[in-house]
């Protein structure tokens, strides 16, 4: 171990401390770094792919597709199909009438055509291409294919086919920077179709060098990574045991060389310097002790005044006017002559490294080092006996030693090292701090990562760093990115928050999400999603459920939506049942409740049904806050108990609310829990028990009416009269809504006297018998609704429908279970949001398909049709809303 103090710029060094913590060799020599011969690819050229395209749909893919055409208007006089047939062929047919003949003209007429059939771009071209393809079938591939590839948003289209064009295809758009959407198709088709992929993509993985060679061993490694390495083998041993060899050695081969043409250079605001140290992972080994890493290069530790480090005129602003001072050299206020004191050292570094940081002299040997008596004993036995300076080649990254870094009296930097045990390897005891060069490094892996495609490295480099100080160092890198004003070539920080990320960076990043659309900067929202989603933590994608529900964006919506379903499905569930995993337990014991420890006396806390928490006393009395200390208790432990409590009930303001709401939701939407899935997640939940035991809940068959309905004592089901009711593993449980009480909602009223939400006195609106087989209801026509009631509708699922020619929002609409909307057009229409300022008049409501005309709403569903939970819940929003 050495002491370094920079005192007249003269450096006193001491012995060095090994230890067993390995660096990998990738920070310390990276492949950009180090001339090596090429290695020679496998190649087989030659290889062809006998796969024909196939159409593989999923149950009720085709019928959903096909959903569509009915949005597709027909003309009222029967049109003379064979000259429109004609007009097609000519190349003169306009695209609505192209739509009309492709999706309800005679088939004999249309099939041999949809081949060649390229409409003009619109929002609607991939919902065409989607019906086209359940239509026709494989005749309508060549059409699929070329929107595909060149048409925006129709991507989707390619879910249900394979072969060699579609994989050839589906792996260029695996590595696209610009298109998550297609990035996210890719993914999913690889999910559904892996032999078919990796037969299709096996031939050209094997290729001549080429783009598309690169591009389809990265979709390959992209299967392994998702678990189909035997799938890929397989596929490569159908061609023959040369191509199982040579695609073994391919997915073998090392990653870490494949770099970009032009590695990328750092900018001043990504320098390592000038962020927050990245510490290494600890190691239990026994025996050994707690070190730490050098934060310097090359031996030298880093002086922040010298002319290489930035002056403060290039500090951000964010930054603040501490970090301005240090940059120019300007002693800190803190300690004698703007030396930091002993109070700010981290109690681990022991006495004498706090006698060392203060100034304080302590026992030196001749040579001015310190002796063995005055180690810290955290250093260990064979720094206490070193005398010298410790071998290790000054090439290996590590700076060694406990260096003390001063400048005009003023310590910049503690860090103390290991020396190399092996080649590529640093052997470090018990954790340490990453050298700048190596942090450097990793920085630049970080800026050569690609969306879809991050530098393999930097797994590698992350799993020998600490999760929190890896955070911290991107989010330092992501904030000065935006002290910067944001340039362009930086935007790989977002990136890299998703590669090195914690669940304290998507707490942080969220917000950014949900203002950014706001400020012309959508884009970088999307980004930010997706970041979000790659961290793939529970809290990650607890916060992707939420802002999939409750972003005022409707892209940001779509998109959080889009990435969730996308995890669901890759763990074989849906969005909701995701969910209901992800609900944590907020620190509560398996029986719902926590307890509270003064010492002497113990306090139970409990939560009622809307989540609210209490404290309960020996005598059973219960009280909102914790009791104060009394005569006897132990002073620590009451601090902590108390801290507990209000963590807890800051905590449940937020979650409680979200899981409420949640339930709501789940009673208008109509979800379903099997019998086994409810008591599994609900019933036996720490939180959500709370809530479950406020509610009425019920048991409905395959035609979705109640049999029977139950609450919850002691987690057990029982009647209305208190009587056990059973409820079996397959039966589908859903709380009980109002319509499905008749009779009994006044009884259950009598029992349950708090509920988490309105369930039990909830209004329930009616239609009159004249209105049932109405499309647009007229009851509201007419009627004032004012600004602030319009305004509130938003917290009740409502939003301002699309914008018109004229940029204005005519009507404003809720999403509805099983793919409908509630549509209730406005006069004078909207501008912006819902909040844009005014009254409205209401001119009627209808029920509409996901595809049908907003503008013209009177071919909605009659209302007689609609579930009777939905229409209640929308004439409840309605009467709320109008006065």
């Amino acid at each position: 171990m050495s002491v370094v103090g920079r005192d007249d710029g003269e450096i006193k060094r001491a012995p060095v401390v090994r230890g067993d913590l390995r660096l990998p060799g990738l920070l310390l020599r990276p492949p950009w770094t180090v001339d090596r011969p090429a290695a020679r690819p496998p190649m087989m050229p030659g290889l062809r792919c006998p796969d024909a395209v196939c159409l593989s749909w999923e149950p009720g893919e085709r019928a959903g597709w096909w959903e569509f055409a009915a949005a597709v208007g027909v003309p009222r006089r029967r049109p003379d199909w064979e000259s429109v047939a004609a007009r097609q062929r000519d190349g003169v047919l306009e695209p609505l009438w192209q739509a009309a003949f492709f999706l309800h003209g005679p088939a004999d007429l249309a099939r041999p055509l949809v081949g060649a059939w390229l409409p003009d771009w619109s929002g609607d071209t991939g919902r065409w291409a989607r019906a086209a393809l359940a239509r026709f079938g494989l005749d309508a591939v060549p059409f699929a294919l070329a929107v595909a590839h060149d048409g925006p948003g129709c991507a989707e289209v390619l879910l249900p086919l394979t072969g060699p064009p579609v994989a050839t295809l589906v792996a260029r758009w695996l590595g696209r920077a610009d298109g998550e959407e297609r990035r996210r198709v890719a993914r999913a088709w690889l999910r559904r179709h892996p032999m078919a992929a990796a037969r299709a993509l096996v031939p050209h993985a094997l290729g001549r060098i080429s783009v598309e060679r690169h591009m389809a061993g990265r979709a390959l490694r992209a299967l392994v990574a998702a678990g189909h390495r035997p799938t890929v083998e397989e596929a490569a041993a159908s061609y023959g045991a040369p191509a199982d060899e040579a695609v073994r050695r391919l997915l073998d081969a090392d990653l870490f060389a494949a770099l970009p043409v032009r590695v990328p250079g750092l900018p001043d605001w990504a320098e390592p310097d000038r962020h927050p140290a990245i510490r290494l992972r600890d190691t239990d080994t026994a025996g050994h002790t707690g070190t730490a890493f050098l934060h310097g290069t090359d031996g030298v530790p880093p002086v922040r005044g010298d002319t290489e480090r930035r002056g403060a005129d290039r500090v951000p602003p964010a930054r603040g006017d501490a970090a301005r001072r240090r940059a120019d050299g300007v002693p800190s206020p803190r300690g004698d002559a703007g030396r930091r004191g002993a109070g700010d050292m981290p109690p681990a570094f022991g006495d004498a490294a706090r006698r060392a940081v203060d100034g304080v002299s302590s026992v030196r040997d001749g040579a001015g080092r310190r002796g063995g008596g005055d180690m810290p004993p955290a250093f260990g036995e064979a720094a206490g006996r070193g005398g010298g300076d410790g071998p290790g080649s000054p090439d290996d990254g590590v700076v060694r030693g406990v260096d003390s870094v001063r400048q005009g009296g003023s310590v910049v930097g503690l860090s103390v090292g290991g020396a190399a045990s092996r080649a590529g390897a640093i052997a470090l005891r018990g954790g340490g701090v990453l050298s700048a060069r190596a942090t450097r490094h990793l920085t630049v892996m970080l800026a050569m990562s690609r969306p879809g495609a991050p530098y393999p490295g930097v797994a590698q480099a992350a799993a020998a760093c600490d999760p929190a100080s890896l955070a911290a160092f991107g989010w330092s890198l992501f904030r000065d990115w935006l002290a910067c004003h944001s340039p362009p070539e930086g935007a790989w920080t977002l990136l890299a928050l998703g590669l090195i990320g914690d669940d304290t960076t998507v707490r942080r990043l969220a917000p950014y999400v949900r203002r950014w659309p706001g400020r012309a900067s959508p884009a970088r929202a999307v980004t930010a999603l997706e970041a979000i989603a790659a961290i793939g933590s529970d809290v990650a994608l607890r916060h992707l459920h939420l802002l999939a529900g409750r972003a005022e964006n409707p892209g940001i919506r779509a998109r959080a939506g889009a990435l969730l379903a996308e995890t669901a499905a890759a763990r074989g569930l849906t969005g909701e049942r995701l969910a209901d995993r992800l609900v944590p337990d907020a620190g509560l014991d398996a029986d719902g409740g926590m307890s509270l420890d003064y010492g002497p006396r113990r306090f139970r806390v409990g939560l009622d049904a809307k989540l609210r928490p209490f404290v309960v006393d020996a005598a059973g009395e219960r009280a909102s806050e914790p009791p104060p200390p009394a005569f006897g208790d132990d002073p620590q432990r009451v601090a902590a108990a108390r801290d507990r409590f209000a963590r807890l009930r800051h905590e449940l303001r937020t979650l409680g609310a979200d899981e409420i709401r949640r339930m709501q939701r789940a009673m208008v939407d109509g979800r379903r829990w099997g019998g086994a899935e409810f008591r599994e997640f609900v019933v036996r939940h720490p939180l959500l028990r709370h809530v479950a035991h406020g509610l009425v809940w019920g048991v409905f068959d395959g035609a979705g009416a109640a049999t029977g309905t139950f609450r919850l004592v002691a987690g057990e089901p029982v009647d209305v009269h208190g009587r056990p009711f059973p409820v079996s593993d397959t039966a589908r449980v859903g709380v009980a809504h109002p319509v499905h009480l008749d009779g009994v909602a006044r009884r259950w009223a009598e029992v349950l006297k708090v509920q988490p939400f309105a369930q039990l006195r909830r209004e329930v609106g009616r239609l009159r018998p004249d209105e049932e087989r109405r499309t647009v209801l007229v009851r509201y026509a007419g009627r004032t609704m004012p600004a602030s009631h319009l305004s509130a509708l938003r917290w009740h699922g409502w939003r301002p429908g699309e914008a018109l020619d004229d940029g204005l929002r005519h009507w404003i609409e809720r999403d509805l279970p099983g793919g409908l909307s509630a549509v209730a057009t406005v006069a004078p229409p909207l501008a912006a949001g819902l909040a844009d300022g005014g009254d409205r008049t209401l001119t009627g409501v209808a029920v509409l398909g996901r595809h049908d005309d907003r503008s013209a709403p009177g071919g909605g569903l009659p209302w007689g049709e609609v579930d009777p939970v939905l229409v209640a819940e929308i004439l409840r929003d309605l009467d709320r809303a109008v006065p």
